[in-house]
């Protein structure tokens, strides 16, 4: 069938490819299952009751594919996307077959429902050879799951083991696959020309579209979750990603509970993102009770009124409301003279590649900001290394910063040898002809490179910056390579916007932070 921009159409010949696709996916469950499933749902149990997985099967029947739609993005700048986002519903109606213990009771996991919609965007578009920069594959939202359960376990729900599920289940999904977080493929070589004004990194990490500010005022005829006092009760609000959701203070006694204008600043990317809000009863001894939450609501909706009242629904029946406030801002370049005081900041941690002692692992860059009433958790960043073979050639990625630094005359050969992880013999070699088109190959007789090409983005007040701090750990499989803490106030302010290098431990990392006013619409 023929594909209209904005139009779904189904597309025949992508189910047989899912089912091609099977065998593999099978096996690929089973290590996501028993190296996070597992893990995170015992990181809630008692040491009395942990899970084992004992048996793992997808079946017989695949995922069916829905109709797709494409649409070309909105551009953060106004202008027109080079961009385009393919959307994939899916539905899958599981045989799967889960066997596993808790504890020494028996637990099955049969009749898996899992529906969602997974967004591919490709682009940006060249007039050349690759035609595409790459790709990125997503979610908006997690999708919905549902199960069975089955065995003694099952019977005594012990303990409350069907939520605990659910909620690892999503968690990993969001954390994964749920805007921010994306599995990205650059088809960028190291000499194309659009390396001299976009990143590899901003290209597979684009920056927001802007900041949804949401506060909250109060919350009106809640429901009794208590038989014999009123609820003590709390918001949570969860967009996007598990580990950005936001939750209110706890209003104790009270259906009617009112909160002194506490706001939280969600990034987004996307304005069809869902926006999940709920109200919990807060209980000491047990799990907090669900009081109510919205339905349908998306950020777009969102924006159409600052303040609205929305109704909050449980099991199909409407129980009270909530009161909400809604402020949209854009983020600009942040100018040293012309804006440097706006209150909201966006701060871009953009990292290139690093120099590692070997070339073998998984490797995971952990990023936080450190404030004085607490901390902010970015996304990990992950490499992979470059592909050595023994030459004595630069790549790409080297050799063009090894033009900027001989051009501006400021350091010695071995000054750059030691920021570029070279030998001064190198440095020495191509210094002459640094800006001659070199070989994509580097020497195996110094450091392992690995590329990383990522951003992170996160939002901070200005007032505080100057106690802020950004702290990095580098990962190698379980080897912690070393630690890193910068203070903000070094970085933001500078008006170059070059990588720059920074070592520690057995770690050499390039990286740049930059940042953006955000200004209110």
């Amino acid at each position: 069938n023929t594909l209209v921009m904005g139009e779904r159409a189904q597309l025949s010949g992508l189910g047989d490819v899912v089912a091609l696709l099977w065998p593999f996916l099978d096996e690929s469950l089973h290590s996501i299952l028993q190296n996070q499933l597992v893990p995170e749902v015992n990181k809630k149990l008692s040491s009395l009751f942990k899970l084992k997985l004992t048996k793992c099967s997808l079946g017989k029947r695949t995922l069916d594919i829905g109709s797709i739609a494409v649409r070309s993005p909105p551009h953060r700048d106004g202008g027109e996307s080079k961009s385009w986002e393919i959307s994939v519903p899916f539905d899958f109606q599981s045989d799967a077959d889960f066997e596993a213990s808790l504890g020494i009771l028996p637990l099955g996991v049969s009749g898996i429902v899992l529906q969602g919609e997974i967004l591919v965007t490709i682009g940006p578009a060249l007039s050349r050879y690759p035609v595409l920069c790459g790709w990125r594959v997503c979610m908006l939202d997690a999708a919905t799951i549902k199960f069975e359960l089955s065995g003694a376990a099952a019977i005594a729900e012990l303990p409350g083991i069907r939520q605990l599920i659910h909620d690892a289940i999503d968690t990993i999904m969001r954390d994964s696959m749920v805007v921010p977080n994306c599995i990205t493929h650059s088809l960028i070589k190291d000499n194309d020309p659009i390396l001299e004004t976009l990143s590899r990194a901003k290209i597979l990490h684009p920056t927001p579209l802007g900041l949804l500010r949401i506060t909250a005022h109060s919350a009106s005829g809640l429901r009794k979750a208590d038989c014999f006092s009123k609820s003590d009760a709390y918001m949570k609000v969860l967009l996007g990603s598990q580990s950005k959701s936001w939750k209110t203070t706890e209003v104790t006694d009270s259906s009617n509970p009112t909160w002194r204008n506490e706001q939280h600043d969600f990034l987004i990317w996307n304005k069809a993102q869902p926006l999940h809000i709920k109200l919990f009863d807060g209980d000491t001894f047990s799990l907090d009770d669900l009081l109510g939450e919205t339905e349908g609501l998306t950020v777009a909706l969102a924006l159409q009124k600052p303040s609205q009242d929305l109704l909050l629904w449980f099991k199909g029946k409407q129980h009270g409301s909530v009161k909400l406030g809604f402020e949209w801002l854009d983020f600009k370049p942040l100018q040293k003279q012309k804006n440097a005081d706006s209150k909201l900041q966006l701060l871009a941690v953009e990292f290139l590649h690093a120099a590692l002692p070997r070339s073998a692992g998984k490797l995971q860059i952990t990023q936080k900001i450190m404030t004085e009433t607490g901390s902010q958790e970015g996304p990990t960043a992950t490499g992979h290394p470059i592909v050595t073979k023994v030459e004595d050639n630069l790549n790409m990625m080297t050799a063009r910063a090894l033009s900027k630094l001989v051009k501006t005359k400021k350091h010695t050969d071995a000054e750059i040898a030691d920021i570029l992880s070279l030998t001064v013999e190198q440095v020495q070699k191509h210094k002459s002809h640094a800006s001659e088109p070199p070989s994509h190959e580097i020497r195996t007789d110094v450091p392992t490179q690995w590329r990383v090409d990522h951003v992170s983005y996160f939002p901070v007040t200005a007032a505080t910056l100057e106690n802020e701090s950004l702290e990095l750990s580098v990962w190698l499989d379980e080897s912690n390579l070393g630690e890193l803490k910068l203070r903000l106030k070094d970085f933001i302010m500078k008006d170059d916007a070059e990588h720059q290098r920074f070592a520690f431990g057995e770690v050499k990392l390039w990286m740049k932070i930059s940042a953006f006013a955000g200004i209110s619409k």
